[in-house]
């Protein structure tokens, strides 16, 4: 018996989006002898790469000696950072410090510091020359805000008595620390704003020549020759 001629089909495999899968199919439905067997919902989530580029146009020694002229002086940590801002590695960073010390044009300070040779340049700041010094005051500063306060009726504030320490040599901003030394010692005390008063001192009580025993004391007439 003789075998059947064999018969011969296609399948096909399209792909359309969304918004034109109607009229795709519609189109399709249409084609003699096409039957549409079946269909597939294909998701794809698309994410942006993140190192596109696995190299820099710029060498990292050059990039740094361009942060360079605003930074004579950083740190390690300071030029990383400038780098991992950029997108490129701590180890970029690193090699290029090495690379600009060997090559003289940056000066290792310290560890983790560096300076770059325009800054090695640069003339040091002069110091300032130190002004005449004071002489010392043979009355301190209590004693003479005391006697200053005695001759002003036992009364001052704050502002009259720098006025007073200026008139004197006096340096006015040692006034409210010696203020606050007389009031710890109960010296003076605080009776408005900025308002002192002297306090009054207990009299030291008088020594006698002998203490009485019963009463008071008996004073003796001494003979002038035994």
């Amino acid at each position: 018996m003789a075998k059947p001629p064999p018969v011969e089909r296609f399948r096909i495999s399209c792909e359309t989006d969304v918004t034109s899968l109607g009229p795709v199919m519609s189109a399709l439905a249409k084609v003699p002898g096409l039957i549409i067997t079946g269909n597939e919902l294909i998701e794809e989530v698309r994410s942006f790469a993140r190192n596109q580029y696995t190299g820099h146009q710029i060498k990292a020694e050059d990039f740094l000696t361009d942060w360079l002229p605003d930074h004579p002086e950083f740190k390690a940590k300071e030029a990383v950072e400038h780098f991992r801002a950029n997108g490129r590695n701590d180890g970029a960073c690193y090699k290029a410090l090495r690379t600009l010390s060997a090559n003289g044009a940056l000066r290792k300070l310290g560890e983790g510091r560096y300076s770059t040779l325009a800054a090695k340049r640069q003339p040091k700041k002069e110091k300032p020359v130190a002004g005449p010094k004071k002489e010392r005051h043979a009355v301190n500063h209590r004693d003479f805000m005391l006697r200053t306060a005695s001759r002003n009726h036992g009364r001052f504030n704050t502002n009259w008595m720098k006025e007073q320490f200026t008139k004197d040599d006096r340096i006015p901003g040692n006034v409210s620390p010696t203020i606050a030394v007389l009031m710890k010692k109960r010296l003076i005390k605080r009776v408005g704003d900025s308002e002192y008063v002297l306090t009054a001192k207990k009299a030291a009580p008088k020594k006698t020549d002998k203490p009485a025993m019963n009463g008071k004391a008996v004073e003796v007439e001494v003979a002038a020759n035994g």
